[in-house]
């Protein structure tokens, strides 16, 4: 997928293709028909290309690993734990010098699903499901000493739930604010 985007970029002409490291915390929550959940702190890491396409237009694909999932809302302390390794391709447009917006579609795949309580952890891979589809939204501020930060939301738009077979009756979504600094590696 990323190759593709890189050809493709590269015959609309890109100008100048830049590599980055980048990391930060997650506020990750699962949304639908789950009750009693609430969000749970998380981290993610990983790389990024950005492919200027002109001045103001850039694509750029990321590959992250990412700790998502919920908590409990009541004393219990039980916690959903899903890792994925996510793959946003990730339009970027230059609203003024150092500002952008971001906003494209983003795929996951499930690494880790686990329930643990002060008992101990329960292996739930099977209850969801080994992919999730969503959308990413954000903004972010570069300096020119190849520092940068971002925030962004991304939202999933497919049920990841695995137990009642994508039944419309029953439907969990990720939600995940991700918080990030990277540096731009070849500034």
């Amino acid at each position: 997928m990323i190759l593709t985007v890189l050809i493709t970029a590269s015959s609309l002409g890109a100008q100048e293709i830049d590599f980055g490291l980048k990391g930060g915390v997650n506020l990750a929550n699962v949304g639908g028909d789950a009750d009693g959940l609430e969000s749970r702190l998380g981290l993610h890491l990983g790389g990024y290309t950005t492919i200027a396409v002109n001045d103001r237009f850039s694509i750029q694909p990321e590959v992250l690993y990412s700790t998502q999932g919920a908590q409990s809302e009541n004393l219990s302390e039980v916690k959903l734990n899903l890792d994925y390794v996510i793959i946003p391709v990730l339009a970027k447009i230059a609203i003024t010098d150092g500002f952008s917006g971001y906003l494209g579609p983003q795929v996951g795949i499930l690494t880790r699903a686990e329930v643990k309580d002060n008992e101990g952890s329960d292996n739930v891979i099977d209850e969801y499901k080994s992919g999730d589809f969503g959308l990413a939204i954000g903004l972010g501020y570069e300096w020119s000493n190849g520092f940068n930060f971002s925030g962004r939301f991304n939202y999933g738009l497919s049920n990841i739930d695995n137990v009642f077979n994508n039944s419309a009756e029953y439907i969990e979504r990720n939600k995940v604010f991700q918080f990030s600094a990277g540096y731009k590696l070849n500034r």
